[in-house]
């Protein structure tokens, strides 16, 4: 939980101070944050939202780098979606 407080904090000052290289690689720290906290919309939403930063200011294999974990994330919550469906139909958690 500190370290979520500390990611929002140091981003609230990046975008104060107008950084836009520093705003989003403090979008990146803080979507690893809220990954450890479960809240996968909200990581999905800081990374792409660090990607759009990293396209425009040309660092291109920085913004490839978030797409990777962004598609890893997807891929992560359709396996848990997935593995929960198998879960229900065969009532595995009723055994």
């Amino acid at each position: 939980v500190k370290g979520l407080k500390f990611s929002y904090q140091a981003l609230k000052i990046q975008k104060k101070l107008g950084k836009k290289l520093d705003v989003a690689e403090s979008l990146v720290f803080l979507a690893e944050d809220l990954e450890v906290s479960g809240n996968y919309e909200e990581v999905i939403k800081s990374f792409n939202e660090a990607a759009e930063i990293f396209h425009e200011l040309g660092e291109l294999e920085k913004e490839e780098v978030v797409k990777i974990e962004i598609e890893r994330l997807k891929d992560f919550s359709k396996q848990m979606v997935d593995d929960e469906y198998f879960l229900n139909k065969y009532q595995v958690d009723k055994y």
